[in-house]
């Protein structure tokens, strides 16, 4: 029986058990006693902590694209959602020449312009590669259906023995073939002498539920009781986004979120001042967020489970990190200190307060 949500939508993919197994595997638990001694040894504390995680990524509403044929042999696709810094760009012309059997240079990905791209709602809540993916990848699927048609009319073949791969129409029995730049200049001709009832251009949409990427987060780190200190000795994570596009973009996007979580567990903190509410970490000044220096090495694993929902079988990736985050490093902390001392401690773990519940002391500071 498939599991459901509170809004009864259904974990349609997953492999859990396995995910967990493959990330102790990698964070090589079994020989964490060896490591926690050693750390001991030199006057550290050493915890290892555990974070799963699966989330809700965002899909309503839904999302078009548009495919079109330029005169110079080239193929501009307009989508509505606009980068932040995903990689749009690099993702989807090479998902678009992918799946068209072009080169990756013939293809240009635009957005932002209201009167030249098509609309969208945005990249928002980790859906982009889900919805406007999934509408490039049904748009890919149009074009080639409709040229084969077309293909079929100017070899004077039937529909059955036309047959499309690395860029170009191929009858079957004659062996001769027309690719696709061919086929959509003629079907331009042809539409604009009204032989046929439209040309090669296409827009098609994609309306598909919630994905659920989840994954299991592992970090290790080293206290220093004298001070509070906080290292990170090793980071892992095993993560399904469902199908990898890109697998540096998503290593990115995780490398990011993972970040983003570490700040909100260790330093990050909204001070007020608790006589006239004036807000005292206003700036960068006085507000922490993490260093370079202070960012571990990430390993990070892909575990593909493809997403049944949407056409690519892809899952949201840009907050997994930072949902993971928090609560494997939290762990981590909570494990390495004295469980009475632990139980004081709430984000952000700064050194002052690890020092202050280290000591025991019930009034814990506020930074």
């Amino acid at each position: 029986m498939p599991l459901t949500t509170a809004l009864g939508n259904s974990y349609d993919s997953g492999d859990f058990p396995e995910m967990f197994e493959k990330a102790l595997k990698v964070a090589d638990y079994e020989n964490f006693a060896e490591r926690r001694k050693t750390s001991n040894n030199a006057g550290l504390l050493c915890g290892i902590g555990i974070g799963c995680y699966l989330e809700n990524a965002g899909a309503f509403p839904e999302e078009s694209a548009r495919i079109s044929f330029l005169d110079d042999h080239g193929i501009s696709v307009s989508i509505g959602a606009g980068s932040t810094g995903q990689g749009h760009q690099t993702v989807f012309r090479e998902l678009v020449a992918d799946r068209l059997g072009v080169s990756p240079s013939v293809v240009t990905i635009s957005s932002g312009d209201s009167n030249r791209d098509i609309s969208g709602f945005g990249a928002v809540a980790s859906r982009t590669a889900m919805m406007v993916g999934g509408a490039i990848a049904n748009a890919t699927d149009a074009v080639i259906a409709k040229g084969s048609g077309i293909a079929a009319l100017l070899l004077q073949s039937d529909l059955a023995v036309i047959e499309y791969r690395s860029g170009a129409f191929h009858n079957k029995d004659s062996k001769q073939s027309l690719t696709l730049f061919e086929v959509a200049a003629r079907a331009r001709r042809l539409a604009q002498q009204r032989v046929i009832a439209e040309n090669l251009d296409t827009t098609t949409s994609v309306n598909a539920p919630a994905s659920f990427p989840n994954g299991c987060h592992v970090a290790e780190v080293e206290i220093d009781p004298e001070t509070g200190a906080i290292s990170i000795a090793s980071y892992i994570g095993v993560d399904d986004c469902g199908k990898v596009l890109n697998p540096m973009i998503v290593e990115g996007q995780f490398h990011g979120g993972v970040v983003q979580g570490l700040g909100q567990a260790l330093c990050e903190a909204v001070i007020y001042d608790p006589d006239s509410g004036q807000l005292n970490s206003g700036s960068f000044m006085d507000y922490s967020i993490l260093r370079a220096s202070s960012i571990p090495h990430m390993t990070i694993v892909h575990h593909e489970v493809i997403c049944t929902t949407n056409p690519l079988g892809v899952k949201g990736v840009g907050e997994s990190g930072t949902t993971a985050a928090p609560c494997a490093i939290m762990n981590a902390i909570a494990n390495a200190m004295p469980t009475d001392a632990a139980a004081l401690l709430e984000m952000p773990a700064t050194p002052n307060r690890v020092w202050y519940a280290l000591q025991k002391i019930q009034e814990l500071p506020t930074n």
